[in-house]
């Protein structure tokens, strides 16, 4: 079995104009990549900047160019490989599944 751990979650920086608006996200893949994110516990975060995410916490620290669509989330690390995390919103918050965890992740 590979060495994984726990999965630990995000912050994205968007910069925009004063002047302008959010749009809002079109699809789930925007919306999971439009905030920062971190567990309430403050253990995990999951961060986007340009084409790179990382994910990281205690046990696990996976960064690398991501991919998303409306169900998934695939980190590409030169490190650890290829990381797949299916994902849904619930609640307003983040769930990200990672060897029969679910991962709750709130905005920052």
């Amino acid at each position: 079995m590979n060495k994984k751990a726990a999965v630990l979650l995000s912050v994205l920086c968007l910069l925009f104009f004063s002047s302008c608006r959010n749009a809002s996200p079109e699809s789930a893949a925007d919306e999971l990549s439009a905030h920062n994110r971190i567990s309430e516990d403050k253990s995990i975060s999951l961060t986007f900047q340009g084409d790179n995410a990382c994910l990281s916490g205690k046990e696990l620290s996976v960064s690398g160019e991501y991919f998303a669509d409306d169900k998934k989330l695939i980190i590409v690390s030169k490190d650890m490989g290829t990381l797949s995390l299916p994902y849904h919103f619930q609640d307003g918050k983040l769930i990200l599944e990672y060897q029969g965890m679910k991962i709750s992740l709130g905005d920052l």
